[in-house]
C-alpha cells in the first residue's frame, strides 16, 4: 500500500513539473514585397534567441511554435531585400503581415 501511495505522489509531481503554464503558442503570417504587394516565398523567418526557424511556403505564409514565457522577436530575411525584425507584443494577434523592402 505504501508502494501505491509513492507511486501515485511521484507521478503527481513529475506530472506537475512536465506540463506548467509555459505551453508556447502557434504564429502564423505572410511575407509580402512592399512595393508590389506580391507574396515571397522563402523568406527566412526565424526565432531570435533560439535555433528555430522556418521558411515561407510559395503564397508567402508560415507558421512556427513560439515557446511560452516569451516576448518573440521574429527575424525576416531574404536576399535582394532588407532585413526587418519584428517585436510581438501581442500573442492574440491572428496573423501577422510583414512587408519586405528591396534593395537598392
Amino acid at each position: 500500500m505504501k508502494f501505491l501511495c509513492f507511486l501515485f505522489m511521484f507521478g503527481f509531481s513529475v506530472s506537475a513539473f512536465c506540463g506548467g503554464p509555459e505551453k508556447g503558442f502557434m504564429l502564423r503570417g505572410k511575407v509580402k514585397d512592399q512595393n508590389s504587394s506580391e507574396t515571397l516565398a522563402g523568406v527566412k523567418v526565424s526565432l531570435k534567441g533560439t535555433n528555430i526557424s522556418v521558411y515561407t511556403d510559395f503564397e508567402g505564409n508560415f507558421s512556427l511554435i513560439v515557446p511560452g514565457g516569451t516576448t518573440p522577436v521574429l527575424d525576416f530575411e531574404m536576399l535582394s531585400y532588407e532585413p526587418v525584425t519584428s517585436v510581438i507584443k501581442d500573442q492574440a494577434t491572428p496573423e501577422l503581415e510583414i512587408s519586405l523592402k528591396e534593395r537598392n
